[in-house]
């Protein structure tokens, strides 16, 4: 299909255009979550079709399925009664419409023109895209334990199909998925469910809580991404689990705790 090329622009302003008619008319929401996974199927199939490298759908459809649908439910759970609210949920979905239009593009070079690709550029694009993820996801299911009469074991289990998503999708995007990956898949899985089951009992912020998991996510990814590579030492351990508990101390120090 000639019109290939218009796909990273076509796909990021159907998605911000659905994204803005649930805002406005939050009745559209599953039916808007609806379209953005039609539209995102087709341009994972219209871009393999075109594509002279072999790669399956769900690896490219990935990123930007979890990524469209977290920006969702945590804006559901923004309340919207003041102007800088609302003025926060519009640039978080500004803010997903140039990061979907970045990842495209590179795609789009990655599969139709690959002299044009750079290389390295999905993979990056790729590990700071997830830390977004994983704290708008986890930040939205936390809160949909305050909001919700929903019980707390369904919502852990909907953050662990979500986290095992975003590391399966790591590793490709990383070209460390094989045979010996999925040891390590479910490795993370566990050690990041154990972390969000013992943190959600904290009386804080759903806000803080997906920090918390955001930087739990950086520590362990991080120190399994090296080793998968073959290029883990003590210098990236120590790096690694410094800047992390000194993240999470911080967070902790400074968070605001919500009175039971």
């Amino acid at each position: 299909m000639k019109y290939n090329r218009f796909l990273p622009l076509i796909v990021p302003f159907f998605v911000f255009v659905l994204f803005e008619a649930f805002y406005f008319n939050p009745g559209l929401l599953y039916l808007s979550m609806g379209f953005i996974l039609l539209i995102l199927l087709f341009a994972s199939r219209q871009l393999i079709l075109a594509s002279s490298i072999k790669e399956r759908w769900y690896n490219i459809i990935l990123l930007p399925l979890y990524l469209s649908f977290s920006t969702i439910l945590l804006s559901i759970l923004v309340p919207l009664s003041t102007f800088f609210a609302k003025l926060l949920v519009q640039g978080l979905f500004l803010l997903v419409l140039f990061l979907l239009y970045y990842y495209y593009r590179n795609l789009y070079l990655y599969l139709l023109s690959p002299k044009k690709y750079i290389k390295g550029s999905l993979e990056n694009f790729s590990l700071y895209v997830n830390y977004l993820s994983v704290y708008l996801m986890t930040s939205a299911i936390f809160g949909m334990s305050f909001f919700l009469n929903i019980s707390n074991w369904t919502l852990m289990l909907f953050m662990l199909f979500f986290i095992t998503a975003v590391i399966y999708e790591a590793m490709w995007a990383h070209r460390i998925l094989n045979t010996n990956s999925y040891f390590y898949i479910v490795l993370v899985c566990l050690c990041l469910f154990e972390f969000a089951w013992a943190i959600s009992f904290l009386t804080l912020s759903y806000y803080i809580l997906g920090l918390l998991m955001a930087i739990a996510y950086y520590i362990i990814m991080g120190l399994v991404r090296f080793h998968l590579l073959n290029i883990l030492n003590k210098k990236i351990i120590k790096t690694f689990l410094s800047l992390g508990f000194v993240s999470i101390l911080f967070v902790l120090l400074t968070a605001r705790w919500i009175e039971l």
